[in-house]
């Protein structure tokens, strides 16, 4: 997801049971409405912090970290990051660019041209395989 479409994210898009972000179309870039599946390591990282209702970033708080990390990062934190890499990751994983399109809110021409062939599978699995101890 963007990180504009997350800032206007409330816990009642996130469906962990059906493992779904909905990302209206009000909140998301294109003013389209479309499905984020939550694999297996998201599902890992939102399960503690899940609530009822509410944003789901408190800005005040959950953004503190982006100034620091950006400076321990040569070249700095690029906008979307966790973005590009998803597309890029999910992409080798499941080799169907129009399905990572429309999760992305993307064309199939875009994420053909700017992610393809960038990551290994098995880089991808190990992305995924991130998750809370």
């Amino acid at each position: 997801m963007r990180t504009a479409e997350i800032k206007r994210l409330a816990w009642q898009d996130i469906d962990l049971e059906e493992r779904v972000i909905t990302v209206g179309a009000a909140k998301a870039k294109t003013a389209s409405r479309r499905t984020v599946p939550i694999l297996d390591n998201l599902a890992a990282w939102l399960k503690p912090v899940c609530r009822e209702s509410g944003p789901v970033l408190q800005l005040k708080s959950e953004w503190n970290w982006l100034p620091k990390l950006s400076k321990c990062l040569e070249g700095g934190w690029r906008k979307n990051a966790l973005r590009h890499s998803y597309i890029s990751y999910r992409l080798a994983l499941v080799q169907d660019t129009a399905k990572v399109a429309f999760e992305a809110g993307n064309s199939p021409q875009m994420v053909h041209s700017n992610y393809k062939a960038l990551v290994t599978e098995r880089a991808a699995k190990a992305w995924f395989g991130i998750a809370p101890r």
